[in-house]
């Protein structure tokens, strides 16, 4: 048997996060309880307020528009990250943090086009159950045969 046919190749196309923006929800309402006990002139408070709303109402926004990188796949050890804009750029996996319910890319790119480097943040349900399931598995396994992480 071959051994490259056994290997998992990746294809994810990441969508938003539910659990990010229960916990973005539950910081944002914690900053809130914290302004509200916190012992400051009334002008302080208001100004917090103020810039608290601001990031919130930002936060919100960020929301309705589509994830930065749309699909992510990887090929002879090498990963391509496509955008919103549809451009495509080959990046290097540099260093993968993995958890449970969290995968941590950190990338940067083998060709000048797009961004020297890229941080990929992939939650348990960004992406299906099965695919974070072998993600994770992948990347604890270490890169490819053939293949060692760049420094």
């Amino acid at each position: 048997m071959n051994s490259s046919a056994s290997v998992w190749r990746p294809i994810l196309e990441p969508r938003p996060s539910r659990i990010k923006r229960s916990l973005l929800i539950l910081f944002y309402f914690l900053a809130l309880v914290s302004l509200l006990q916190a012992v400051l002139p009334l002008h302080w408070l208001l100004a917090a307020f103020a810039a608290w709303l601001v990031l919130l109402g930002l936060e919100f926004s960020s929301w309705r528009h589509d994830p930065r990188i749309v699909l992510l796949h990887e090929r002879t050890g090498d990963w391509w990250l496509a955008d919103c804009a549809g451009s495509t750029a080959r990046m290097s996996l540099m260093r993968a943090m993995v958890w449970r319910y969290l995968v941590v890319l950190d990338f940067r790119a083998l060709e000048r086009a797009g961004p020297r480097r890229c941080r990929v943040v992939l939650f348990a349900d960004s992406i299906a159950a099965d695919d974070f399931r072998r993600l994770r598995v992948r990347l604890l396994q270490g890169p490819p045969p053939g293949k060692q992480l760049r420094e």
